[in-house]
């Protein structure tokens, strides 16, 4: 069964299908030109019978002209309107026996101010006070949809002076019907609205179609519109449709004549091209064999051979030169498929060398592509140690970018290192990296520009520095504890003056008295007793207060322990409470109850005594003065404590160096408070941060483990 297919198929409907667009083609083009001079020639004698048309109807406008004048002479000249008493029976005598001779069948005699005196006719309808001017006008009723010719000329009437004689014609069916052509229909319009038509009831149809020409059942109709010939500027329009026969031949004959020249056509081309082609096909179809042979066996065998042979030609025609490439390409292909194997192989192995140095580094390795705008897009590449790491699968881990591996406070420090990877090709710099499980991770990454295929990439390698970072802060705690000790001790020792120096005092007021009362020799034993009795509560008052010190002291040590946070933060509260009284601050305590934390308490209470010193400290200038104190849950099972205060805030500038060593914005102090509290909170493996608006207050906040 032959392949439908094949070229030689496919050749053959598309010599078919041209033949087909060729025979539509001519038709088309014939039927074309012989509609364009159809419709010229129909046009010619269009524009004839228009003149024709034209010139009867002058004509007819020049008899009713002269009827109406020849009207008006034979009534002054037989005098019959001088007698006032007859003259209107005279005048319709008169207009009687005319009969079915006169033109005007409608007549109408008015004063000179238009007051109407006589009126004849069947037609006459109701006409409007004014009446058209000159001597020949027209007038439309809108009521019976007909269409009147005036005219209008002066009448000598004897006693009564001058008057009008108005004399009208009706425009109607007949008077288009007697002057119509055979195939030719004519219609009467009025500005807009149809009068008469040579069918009669069929005005309206003609009336309103536009000029030009058109085909109706297989005949071409061409509509032209022309004035009424007058006097008169404002004229009718007079619509002449001709009818024409479009069709020279029947359509048996003009099928048969396409039909005939169609097969003729497909004879001549297929004796022509048919035997050229089958040759044509066969070779191509033998080049596609060879090539099917090649994609199979992929060598030059000798049937392969045999069949580039049989495509080829003596003539060496361009079937001829594929097949001589084709065998060509076929040695060098063979040729190239042996360099790739080679090449595949020694990629493989270097491959293989790469991935093993790449996947055993201990270090996490990061290829970031970036965009032509110079920001980050996602990893392209990780090893398996940054996968571990961070707790991701690889292909997870490629679908992130750097944003989502950076905690949020380095977003804004990162974009500036990036710009200076960019200009400067590397950069060296610690960053804290979070796994998928929320843990931060402090690394020290060693960036490095690149070009990968045509696009800018940045190779980063990134070294967990989180146990160098915890031998310099335990190096940093060693160096710092006689510094804490000694802040600790400065503190309570603040407190303790403070606590002690109330009750002392009035103690000593208490006992003054009374012995004032015993020198000057007064007995009164009740205000003495009670005196004494004073003075004794203020003393018990300053041993609790040395009790509460030395229960205080006796917790210090490196021992953990689990306590209760919130009693430490009253603990803490109490141990300021002379400050918080005499700054007139209001505490407000939001303690959730929390679990107890294995904390070492005393370095615990020395952080909220610090938070809140500085806070008491914040607000001695402030008109609003209020210190909350909130406790929580957090989300890692720890807990959280944020130290409010409504005093005048921490500037951007201080906030950033709010923690380092040394930094203070009080004009005393050391500036190691802070510093201290973080890295007890640090060595509690907790964070602690702040918060702060100025003019608004500041909120330091601190979480530990559970």
């Amino acid at each position: 069964m032959p392949n439908p297919n094949s070229l030689l198929a496919q050749a053959s409907r598309r010599l078919l299908v041209s033949l087909v667009m060729l025979a539509l083609l001519g038709g088309f083009l014939g039927s074309w030109f012989y509609v364009a001079a159809l419709k010229k020639t129909v046009h010619h004698d269009t524009l004839e019978v228009v003149q024709h048309y034209t010139a009867k109807m002058a004509g007819v406008e020049e008899n009713w002209e002269k009827e109406a004048v020849e009207l008006k002479s034979r009534l002054e000249f037989y005098r019959v309107l001088d007698d006032p008493r007859s003259r209107w029976d005279k005048l319709r005598g008169d207009l009687t026996i005319q009969g079915e001779n006169r033109i005007f069948a409608n007549v109408m005699v008015t004063s000179q101010n238009g007051r109407v005196l006589f009126q004849f006719g069947t037609d006459m309808p109701e006409f409007p006070d004014t009446m058209p001017k000159g001597f020949a006008g027209w007038f439309y009723h809108a009521q019976s949809g007909s269409l009147f010719r005036v005219y209008r000329q002066p009448l000598w009437l004897a006693g009564q002076g001058e008057g009008r004689l108005v004399t009208f014609k009706k425009l109607d069916n007949a008077l288009l019907y007697r002057s119509a052509f055979p195939n030719t229909v004519l219609s009467l319009k009025w500005r807009t609205y149809p009068v008469a038509s040579s069918l009669g009831g069929r005005t309206t149809d003609q009336a309103q179609q536009p000029d030009g020409q058109h085909f109706e059942s297989m005949e071409l109709v061409e509509q032209a519109s022309f004035s009424w010939p007058g006097r008169s500027q404002d004229s009718p329009l007079l619509v002449m449709q001709r009818r024409h026969s479009a069709s020279l031949f029947s359509l048996p004959q003009l099928a048969l004549a396409g039909l005939t020249i169609f097969a003729v056509l497909v004879i001549l081309l297929w004796f022509s091209l048919g035997k050229w082609l089958m040759k044509i096909t066969r070779r191509i179809a033998s080049l596609g064999n060879a090539s099917r042979q090649f994609t199979r066996d992929a060598l030059l065998s000798a049937p392969l051979k045999a069949l580039l042979d049989a495509s080829k030609n003596p003539t060496g025609d361009e079937i001829s030169e594929v097949a001589h490439s084709f065998e060509a390409l076929i040695l060098s292909v063979r040729l190239r498929e042996q360099e790739r194997n080679a090449a595949e192989m020694a990629v493989c192995e270097s491959e293989k060398r790469f991935r093993l140095l790449f996947n055993g580094v201990d270090d996490a390795i990061f290829v970031v592509a970036i965009h032509p705008d110079g920001s980050p897009g996602r990893f392209i590449e990780a090893n398996e140690t940054a996968c571990r790491r961070l707790g991701y699968s690889r292909e997870e881990l490629l679908a992130l970018s750097l944003r989502d591996v950076n905690i949020s406070e380095d977003m804004a420090e990162s974009a500036k290192i990036l710009k200076k990877i960019l200009e400067e090709g590397h950069a060296l710099f610690e960053r804290t990296h979070v796994a998928k499980n929320g843990r931060r991770i402090p690394v020290e990454v060693s960036a490095h520009r690149f070009t990968l295929e045509g696009r800018t990439a940045i190779l980063g390698v990134a070294r967990d520095i989180s146990e160098r970072l915890m031998a310099q802060r335990s190096r940093q705690q060693i160096a710092m504890e006689p510094l804490q000790r000694l802040n600790i001790a400065t503190e309570m020792t603040f407190g303790l003056t403070h606590e002690l120096s109330q009750p002392i005092a009035a103690a000593h007021t208490y006992l003054d008295a009374a012995l004032r009362w015993l020198e000057n020799g007064g007995y009164e034993p009740d205000k003495q007793l009670k005196c004494v009795s004073l003075a004794r509560q203020q003393t018990e008052r300053a041993g609790n207060v040395i009790n509460r010190f030395k229960r205080l002291v006796r917790q210090e040590g490196g021992e953990r322990s689990h306590v209760d946070l919130n009693q430490l933060i009253r603990n803490a509260v109490d141990f300021l409470g002379y400050e918080i009284n005499r700054s007139a601050i209001t505490v407000y305590f939001d303690l959730e109850a929390l679990p107890a934390v294995f904390v070492r308490s005393v370095e615990i209470e020395q952080v909220l005594l610090n938070l809140l010193k500085n806070a008491v400290e914040a607000m001695q200038e402030s008109a609003v003065r209020e210190l909350r104190l909130r406790s929580r849950h957090n989300e890692d099972d720890g807990v959280l404590v944020d130290v409010s205060d409504t005093g005048k805030g921490v500037s951007v500038a201080d906030m950033q160096a709010i923690f380092e060593q040394f930094h203070t914005t009080k004009s005393s102090g050391l500036g190691l408070g802070l510093s201290i509290c973080q890295t007890i909170i640090e060595s509690h493996e907790g964070r602690v941060w702040a918060e702060s608006v100025v003019g608004q207050g500041a909120k330091f906040s601190f979480v530990l483990p559970g």
